[in-house]
């Protein structure tokens, strides 16, 4: 299982999933959902957090467009909340 806090998911509602990131700044690896090891992906902030399958995230992320962010270090897909909401095994929300 990869855990991972997403501090803008409150002010905009949309998840960045990191799909590779800059190693030694100049080479490209992957990481997250693309290492092997988790099969959950729980991702959120301190009120709302999403458990997705990393089978069917991968298989969402592989035919998406990636961003490029972190000041240039990582690459992902941006996932809005529909798309969140839709592919979500379980939405916890925290009071």
């Amino acid at each position: 299982m990869e855990i991972k806090y997403d501090r803008k998911l409150a002010d905009i509602g949309n998840v960045f999933i990191e799909t590779s990131y800059l190693y030694n700044g100049n080479v490209w690896k992957p990481s997250g959902i693309y290492t092997g090891a988790p099969v959950f992906y729980v991702i959120g902030d301190y009120t709302t957090f999403y458990v997705l399958s990393v089978r069917q995230l991968k298989k969402y992320c592989d035919v998406q467009s990636t961003i490029i962010t972190n000041n240039g270090s990582a690459k992902g897909v941006l996932l809005n909340q529909n798309t969140i909401d839709r592919l979500a095994i379980l939405i916890v929300k925290c009071n």
